[in-house]
């Protein structure tokens, strides 16, 4: 699990560089709205939009899509085609901790806290996760500025993210959600 963590943030990292020139919540917007176009038929994502909506950003989408659907091939997973969560065969038989999961859809991954402080445990390792990838951007500096530029940019999604999981376990509700997709964009609000 922390292997595809690890792989999904460094993804983030450099999707970010790749990411039309919208402002941060006109693109959790298009994501959104972007949902209602995706259907699932034979356990596979489509993209089914009018050809007058297309533009770079669903373009991404379908690289995405594509992306996803060989994954869910190779790794024999299901999707549920009304949600558009995706599990493998034998999702109800495990056992899973108690007090959170994460869930995987076309646009990225949902993780659950089902109490504060699960939450605010998450928030103290991404914030350790955080120090030690900026340690690591002298290191990385070695190969170029593009890398340190991409190490340093990590960390700081990294402690982005710690900060909002941290701060959403002190509102009310009990635990919270944190939304990330494949856009190096996240939402984070109490459950």
């Amino acid at each position: 699990m922390k292997k595809l963590f690890i792989s999904f943030i460094a993804m983030l990292s450099v999707v970010f560089f790749f990411v039309s020139g919208k402002g941060y919540a006109e693109e959790v917007n298009t994501v959104q709205n972007i949902d209602q176009y995706i259907i699932v038929e034979n356990n596979q994502f489509y993209l089914n939009i009018p050809k007058e909506l297309e533009n770079s950003f669903t373009e991404q989408v379908k690289q995405v899509l594509e992306e996803r659907n060989e994954y869910i091939k190779k790794n024999d997973l299901i999707i549920n085609p009304v949600t558009k969560k995706i599990t493998d065969k034998f999702y109800h038989y495990r056992f899973f901790s108690i007090n959170e999961d994460t869930e995987y859809y076309w646009w990225g991954m949902r993780h659950i806290f089902y109490s504060d402080w699960d939450a605010k445990q998450y928030a103290h390792e991404m914030r350790n996760a955080a120090f030690l990838i900026s340690a690591g951007t002298s290191v990385t500096a070695a190969l170029g500025p593009l890398a340190a530029g991409v190490t340093g940019l990590t960390s700081a999604v990294v402690g982005l993210i710690a900060e909002s999981v941290d701060y959403n376990a002190d509102l009310d509700g009990d635990g919270v959600i944190l939304d990330l997709n494949w856009w190096a964009t996240f939402a984070c609000y109490p459950r």
